[in-house]
Order: structure tokens, then C-alpha cells, then sequence
């Protein structure tokens, strides 16, 4: 996100707000929309590019989702959260490397008593075993 102050922060800040208020609350095609919105203001803001993802992950438009989780990890939203998101999706897709490099994030940086480390722990399970190349 723009890190300036004034009007058009305050605006950014407001459509991030209303976009994870929607996301939350089920109304999936508003905070697409929101999402959408915010990222013609800001293409460059990670959390954004995360609730879209969410949003379409959610009404079942796993690639187009997956696409979005890897944006938002390109601009720097490295939260655990967004990582599982993308290693679920990219299992879904049938991106298993890209996956297990997701769950590497997470499991890396969370200690193994939280929910989300043993998450993508049980995500990694259902990730195919790496092709062995003679």
C-alpha cells in the first residue's frame, strides 16, 4: 500500500477494510469487486491481491485464485495465512513443487504449536511425492 498520507490513503485504507469486512462475511462478489477496485488504485498492494484471491478461491475459481495468492506473495505479503492459501490452491491445481515451497514459508516461520504449522503440515501430506528422476 501507499505509504502516503491524505485522501487517497485514507481511501486505499477503506476499500482494504470494506473488502476483508465483505470477504468475511460471505459476500464473495463484493469484496471481489472491492478487491478489483483497489487494485486499479494500487496494483502494487499485496493484501489486496490477497482478498481477491480468497474471494475467487471461495466461489471456486481455484486457478484464477492461485494466480492472485502468487501476486500477493510477489509484493511482499508474506503472512502464513496468504502461504497456505497459495500451497492449498496450488495442490488443487496440481502445482505440487509450488506448493511444497509455499508450506516451506510457513513451516519455516511459525513454531510447530500453532494451528497453521500443523495446517500445512496436512497440506504437505496430500501433496504427491516428487517425480525421481534417473
Amino acid at each position: 500500500m501507499n505509504a502516503h498520507p491524505g485522501p487517497e490513503s485514507d481511501l486505499r485504507q477503506a476499500l482494504l477494510h470494506l473488502a476483508y469486512w465483505h470477504l468475511e462475511r460471505g459476500h464473495l462478489h463484493k469484496s471481489e469487486t472491492l478487491s478489483r477496485g483497489l487494485l486499479t488504485l494500487d496494483p502494487g498492494c499485496g493484501e489486496a491481491w490477497y482478498y481477491l484471491g480468497a474471494s475467487l478461491r471461495r466461489r471456486g475459481h481455484i486457478s484464477d485464485a492461485a494466480q492472485a495468492f502468487v501476486q500477493a506473495t510477489q509484493l511482499g505479503d508474506h503472512r502464513p495465512e496468504v502461504w497456505l492459501a497459495l500451497a492449498e490452491a496450488k495442490i488443487l491445481c496440481g502445482d505440487a513443487r509450488t506448493a511444497r515451497a509455499a508450506i516451506a514459508q510457513v513451516t519455516r516461520a511459525l513454531p510447530k504449536t500453532d494451528r497453521r504449522f500443523r495446517r500445512a503440515c496436512a497440506l504437505l501430506r496430500m501433496c504427491p511425492p516428487e517425480a525421481v528422476v534417473y
